[in-house]
């Protein structure tokens, strides 16, 4: 039942808090200084975050399975058909080609408007699984985008690749939101068509 999944994944969610709270423990004993402890409220924001994960885990335990299930079937198709054996259906093609039906828009914007206008947990945590699951998708599409474009440009390639590494691992707070926000463009604009679009001469 729905009541056993939830009493399941709030006790691992408690179990992965009470291992992450030990080490935190520890580091403040042994290293305060790595955790933070001298800069204020970074320590206390640090342990309510650890206190959250079990309601965090909970709430999108819909949203982390669907993920799970789709990146499983992925997986086994993949694996099943690089051994020779044919799967019916649409195969698994290149990541740079990855894409999905439009008509995932539609229910985003109903979960969005549920979330932001609805206070009712039960009408905004499904909501906010839809965002979720969505979010990922739409990342996704958007890292396809990057990586068909990185595969197709000209030009030095180490230098740039070495900068886009770098500003990813120390700008990821406005990366994960541009690739994002680059998959939900690309659903109206379809970019890698233009991109091999020949240029017009002049």
């Amino acid at each position: 039942t729905w009541a056993e999944i939830i009493w399941w994944t709030e006790r691992r969610a408690v179990v992965a808090q009470s291992y992450i709270m030990q080490i935190w423990i520890a580091g403040q004993a042994g290293s305060p200084g790595i955790f933070g402890t001298g800069a204020n409220g970074t320590a206390e924001q640090m342990e309510d975050m650890i206190r959250g994960l079990p309601d965090l885990s909970t709430n999108l335990f819909p949203a982390a399975f669907a993920l799970r299930m789709v990146a499983g079937l992925t997986l086994a198709t993949y694996v099943v058909t690089r051994v020779g054996v044919r799967v019916p259906g649409v195969a698994v093609g290149s990541f740079e080609e990855f894409r999905f039906s439009e008509h995932l828009g539609w229910p985003v914007v109903v979960a969005l408007g549920i979330a932001l206008l609805v206070e009712t947990s039960a009408w905004r945590i499904p909501a906010i699984n839809i965002l979720t699951l969505a979010g990922v998708l739409y990342g996704l599409r958007g890292a396809a985008i990057t990586w068909f474009y990185w595969n197709r440009r000209s030009g030095s390639r180490i230098l740039v690749d070495t900068i886009a590494v770098l500003a990813i691992l120390f700008l990821w707070r406005i990366a994960i939101p541009a690739i994002i926000m680059l998959g939900l463009i690309d659903t109206s604009l379809d970019l890698r068509k233009r991109m091999l679009q020949p240029k017009a001469s002049k």
